[in-house]
């Protein structure tokens, strides 16, 4: 069955994975900077739209994690612990999730206000005028 040291290996194996984590969206940003930002108008479409949904996402999961989190754990690695282990595993990884997930929510509304704001900006900034040609 599944035991104290399983569920130890899992928790590590996640605590790696975020550790590194942050850079995934960093990337990302750099390179549509690096690719497409060519003008404030531009930042605010190309920045202001990915800072928006990924906000949603990060508001949405921090918002939910209590039943996600119940939901994997029960069908995945707590599903063969006897239910007192169970039950005490929940309550300490849920405490811990809470700290987690608590700032979570307000990084959240920051992303999505910064989101909102270079999408706007991007918006109201008027788009240069085509080069006609003056050629005949």
């Amino acid at each position: 069955g599944i035991g104290a040291l399983a569920i130890k290996e899992q928790i590590l194996a996640v605590r790696m994975v975020m550790k590194y984590a942050t850079l995934v969206p960093l990337a990302l940003l750099v390179l549509i900077a690096l690719l497409a930002v060519r003008s404030l108008r531009s930042l605010g479409l190309w920045w202001g739209v990915p800072l928006m949904l990924s906000s949603l996402f990060i508001l949405i999961s921090g918002l939910a994690y209590r039943a996600i989190i119940v939901g994997i754990l029960s069908a995945g690695v707590l599903s063969e612990v006897p239910p007192l282990i169970m039950e005490e595993a929940m309550k300490g990884i849920l405490k811990v999730a809470k700290i987690i997930f608590s700032p979570m929510v307000w990084q959240g509304v920051i992303i999505l206000v910064v989101g909102v704001v270079l999408f706007v900006v991007g918006r109201l900034k008027k788009a240069k005028p085509a080069a006609e040609d003056s050629a005949g």
